[in-house]
């Protein structure tokens, strides 16, 4: 039976409501960029520019709330800029059809006049924009995950509420679009709908901060200092790279997509749709994402997801019709959803001791910084040089090249590295006022441990300690389950219970 911990309701309000928001209004700002007048070649310029504010945007965060003590305040107050900012983006005057041209000097100058300023403007208020939600993005995410942990609830079905309101939301407002821009040119399109839920959905996110007792937990710190322990690994070095393509695939179906499917005259609805087909095909694969995890494994769940994104490309290459992006559009479980829990686990997985938070925010970093950077200066270039078409084989081409390459370093060499590496996490917090007595079991483990070793020579035996009711258990080649005050284990799965 479905059961809802109460101590989570706040967090799950909190999910649906931003998230919802976020589904609203960021997929369909590349084509209110296209309505404003702005062209293909800008629109990739933009997307390149945009990430750059996701790795500046937090440690000024950090660096504010360490100041006053107070993390929630801060993302109350950057939630709040966040609609101000939205506002004024939806102010920004449109500068018409750019390929237009006129025989007259005097009015084409004034044309581009115009079309300067109203690109200029809106990539002034953009950056300010993406640099407030990639901090409201960067303190939800790490709440979120302290939150799982503390409760032992599972990441991905925290997550379940995140993807329900994007299903929810983002028709709605394509349908109100369609219904207000009735007769208009693409150049008069009306997507203030998009801009007024979204401010609610904020506002309501920020109401919901405000009036229940929700901590609001830091992003990492000394991101860049604690760099450079993680690259002695080279299965770290291939996965962050694997994450990297990943994350510029996403980028690009992320901002060219709608385009692509305006190109193929679609309907404002459809493009909400899109969005509501990839959740809710997702939904039943979060809930159960531990289980595919767990029967599947990282890696191959994120080779899946290159060959799904092949099959994904592929298929939008050929479509005649906007209506078959739909089938297509499914493929995102896999794509997107499960990857992403199957990255954040393994990413985990093999972070060295103390160095978890790190990993995470580089991957994450990686996948919807960089990446998304990478995907659009890329594939917007490709669509300027070639066609929208031609964008999507080569990227998809690109995605399984990828998956051959990786599967067979990984098989070859990779999976032996990678036992040995998560063989040496054992790593044990022991409570201050209890370290003599716990020194000692520890001891007693280790001679154990170094027993079990000698009588088995052939394999290394690894013994792992967790805190039950202050007994202390020695399970050979297991996770611990659970984290105590007094005893932890640094290598915990985002608190989903998967075993190594």
């Amino acid at each position: 039976m479905f059961q809802i911990n109460r101590q989570l309701v706040p967090l799950k309000l909190i999910l649906f409501f931003w998230f919802g928001a976020a589904a609203c209004l960021l997929p369909y700002m590349t084509i209110h960029m296209r309505q404003l007048g702005i062209t293909v070649e800008e629109t990739a310029f933009v997307y390149t520019v945009l990430p750059v504010t996701q790795v500046i945007g937090p440690p000024i965060a950090g660096f504010i709330a360490d100041k006053m003590g107070n993390y929630k305040l801060v993302l109350i107050i950057n939630l709040i800029l966040t609609i101000l900012s939205s506002i004024g983006i939806m102010f920004v005057p449109s500068s018409g059809d750019p390929n237009t041209t006129d025989s007259d000097k005097s009015t084409s100058d004034e044309e581009y006049a115009s079309h300067a300023f109203t690109f200029w403007l809106y990539f002034c208020i953009r950056i300010v924009f993406q640099i407030c939600v990639g901090i409201c993005f960067t303190l939800l995410d790490a709440t979120t995950l302290v939150i799982c942990e503390k409760y032992e609830s599972s990441f991905g079905k925290e997550r379940f509420w995140a993807i329900l309101s994007t299903g929810l939301f983002s028709p709605i407002c394509g349908i109100l679009i369609d219904y207000l821009s009735a007769g208009k040119d693409e150049y008069s399109t009306n997507y203030s709908p998009s801009f007024h839920f979204f401010n609610l959905l904020v506002l309501l996110t920020s109401i919901t901060l405000i009036i229940m007792n929700i901590d609001v937990s830091p992003p990492p710190k000394n991101l860049i200092k604690n760099i450079k322990p993680l690259l002695k690994s080279v299965n770290i070095w291939v996965l962050l790279i694997v994450i990297f393509i990943l994350g510029t695939l996403w980028g690009f179906v992320e901002s060219f997509l709608f385009w692509y499917l305006l190109d193929l005259k679609s309907p404002k609805y459809l493009l909400g749709l899109t969005l509501t087909t990839g959740a809710i095909i997702g939904l039943p694969f979060l809930l159960k994402s531990d289980w595919f995890v767990e029967k599947a494994g990282h890696v191959n769940l994120m080779i899946l997801a290159l060959v799904f994104y092949l099959i994904r490309f592929g298929g939008y290459s050929l479509i005649e019709s906007p209506f078959w992006c739909i089938p297509f559009e499914a493929m995102e479980a896999f794509t997107y959803h499960l990857m992403w829990c199957a990255a954040a686990t393994y990413s985990q997985k093999l972070a060295p001791e103390g160095l978890t938070a790190t990993m995470l925010g580089i991957v994450g970093g990686l996948h919807y910084g960089v990446g998304r950077a990478a995907g659009s200066m890329i594939g917007g270039s490709l669509m300027a040089i070639f066609n929208a078409r031609i964008a999507f084989r080569i990227m998809g081409i690109i995605a399984g090249v990828v998956a051959i390459i990786y599967s067979t370093i990984y098989y070859m060499y990779l999976k032996k590295d990678e036992i040995k590496l998560i063989n040496k996490k054992v790593v044990i917090k022991i409570n201050d006022s209890d370290n003599n007595d716990n020194n000692d079991m520890l001891t007693d483990v280790e001679n154990l441990k170094n027993t079990n070793t000698i009588s088995n020579s052939n394999e290394e035996t690894i013994a792992e300690i967790c805190d039950d009711n202050n007994d202390m258990h020695l399970k050979p080649k297991q996770r611990c389950d659970s984290i105590s005050s007094q005893t932890s284990v640094i290598s915990a799965n985002l608190s989903l219970s998967h075993p190594i």
